[in-house]
């Protein structure tokens, strides 16, 4: 059985859940959770936010089938059904532990800006124990900085020639006229020059690689930033500041989503957006940025299978179903929850809208 250390709020999160007079039971619900996070993955954590959010079917598909199998393994009595309360608490915990790594880790960066997609930003109402959109949040700024965080780089070259001492190779009684034991020798030599070779290029490529990383985050950071101190469209040739707020919300959000390459966001990603011009001031509903925006661009940057985890892209496509018609908005809201007519500022569509890019590139789903 796993020995991963009990997270410090599980017992209180599954305080409400009658587990009978048996202690052990807690016990076995957390060696139920390690073993799922075990072998958690993208698909996984994408299944559990289904769970988590109640979503149609979640829990009698694959969603349900993932949770039950770590938790039957390690609680033969756990039940198969009539458990969906329990199931949707135990999707919420894992997620909320994998948000809560304090090192880097690429599914914990992924994860929260999945879980802030889904809930648009907190636009969709959602029960939740654990403040899984606060975590998210959390997570989203940590592993957005840890990502972008320098390598150590030497301060000056190091020398990659380390001694090379055969003198523990050759016996002092070898007589170098046997050559059984010159041979021996030689073999000898021949090892440990091909050790010393062997860790010269491992450092030297541990060296490039943090080199490479380095130039990578200074790339993005140079991109993003002139992009933004430009606050021009590449698309439009506008100025995002001179455009009608409702025209450039995705647009923007598209343009600093094409030029992100680490997932998550950087920390610094809504000022960016502000200083390319993005209003934090001016109010507009998501239907109404939608809904200004030319059908045949919407057609190049949707997605033909988005679904409400990224509720944006879904209203997209649900528009391109009839484009001719603003109708859509009203079934959107009735699937996703979420109020079409509450006004936002122009800045968080924005916002939401780029953070949907990214969980969807992680996938390889925006081309």
């Amino acid at each position: 059985m796993t020995t991963m250390p009990q997270h410090r709020d599980f017992a209180l999160w599954y305080s409400q859940v009658d587990l009978g007079e048996d202690p052990s039971r807690i016990k076995n619900r957390w060696a139920g959770v390690a073993k799922l996070l075990e072998g958690i993955d993208y698909k996984g954590c994408g299944k559990l936010v289904d769970v988590f959010l109640r979503r149609p079917g979640a829990v009698e598909s694959e969603g349900g089938e993932l949770l039950r199998a770590p938790f039957t393994e390690t609680d033969p009595n756990f039940l198969q059904q009539g458990n969906t309360e329990e199931l949707t608490l135990l999707a919420e915990i894992v997620l909320a532990v994998v948000l809560d790594k304090q090192t880097q880790d690429e599914l914990a960066g992924w994860t929260a800006t999945l879980i802030y997609s889904a809930l648009a930003g907190g636009a969709v109402s959602a029960q939740s124990k654990t403040d899984l959109l606060s975590r998210a949040e959390s997570a989203m700024r940590l592993q957005g900085r840890l990502v972008r965080e320098r390598s150590p780089l030497p301060d000056e070259p190091k020398s990659y020639v380390p001694p090379l001492d055969f003198a523990d190779c050759i016996a002092d009684d070898v007589n170098p006229a046997a050559l059984d034991q010159f041979r021996t020798v030689m073999g000898k030599v021949a090892a440990k020059t091909a050790k010393t070779i062997g860790a010269i290029a491992r450092q030297a490529r541990n060296e490039r690689t943090a080199l490479m990383a380095l130039l990578e985050v200074q790339d993005e950071e140079l991109d993003l930033l002139w992009w933004a101190s430009n606050g021009q469209s590449e698309t439009t040739g506008k100025m995002f500041s001179e455009m009608n707020a409702a025209d450039s919300c995705l647009l923007a959000a598209v343009e600093a989503a094409n030029r992100t390459q680490f997932e998550p966001a950087p920390a610094a990603i809504h000022g960016l957006l502000l200083k390319a011009g993005l209003s934090a001031a001016l109010k507009l509903s998501i239907a109404d940025a939608i809904n200004a925006c030319d059908v045949a661009w919407l057609r190049k940057i949707s997605i033909a299978d988005a679904t409400t985890r990224t509720p944006l892209h879904f209203g997209i496509a649900q528009r391109l179903q009839s484009p001719e018609s603003n109708a859509w908005s009203a079934h959107w809201e009735a699937i996703t929850k979420i109020d079409g007519s509450s006004q936002r500022s122009a800045l968080d569509i924005t916002h939401l809208f780029y953070q949907e890019r990214l969980v969807l590139d992680a996938f390889g789903s925006v081309q």
